[in-house]
């Protein structure tokens, strides 16, 4: 085997095994269930002038409705965003993770004018099929 010969073996050996650390595949899937409510439209509700008709024609009926009494209710939408990013490595491993944010804004409304806005918003990593 001649040093041309030899050099293109080692090439072909050297290139085998750096392609076992190379990305061939990226994606991220993202599925959402419930009433996802955006930081934008969010910040255009105002409390003590977005009335609850103007609110529910913004975002749509709420998942829950609670009476409080005396002209005061509270208006409950809810959100699962389910987020999958997926990285195959050729020749190594396929790795994956999926995280999960949960998202509950509550608007209080009094006499059909909101009052009050709370939101809470939780997130983790989950395992398991998307």
């Amino acid at each position: 085997m001649n040093s041309i010969d030899r050099f293109a073996a080692v090439l072909v050996i050297a290139t085998s095994f750096t392609m076992g650390c190379a990305v061939i595949d990226s994606h991220t899937s993202t599925k959402v269930s419930g009433q996802l409510v955006s930081d934008e439209t969010l910040g255009s509700v105002q409390t003590g002038i977005t009335t609850e008709k103007q609110l529910i024609a913004m975002l749509g009926r709420p998942e829950l409705i609670l009476s409080k009494g005396e002209g005061e209710r509270e208006l409950i939408y809810r959100s699962k965003q389910v987020t999958r990013r997926n990285t195959e490595l050729l020749f190594v491993i396929d790795t994956s993770s999926t995280n999960e944010r949960v998202r509950s804004i509550s608007f209080t409304v009094r006499d059909g004018v909101v009052e009050a806005v709370d939101q809470k918003t939780s997130s983790r990593r989950v395992d398991g099929e998307f």
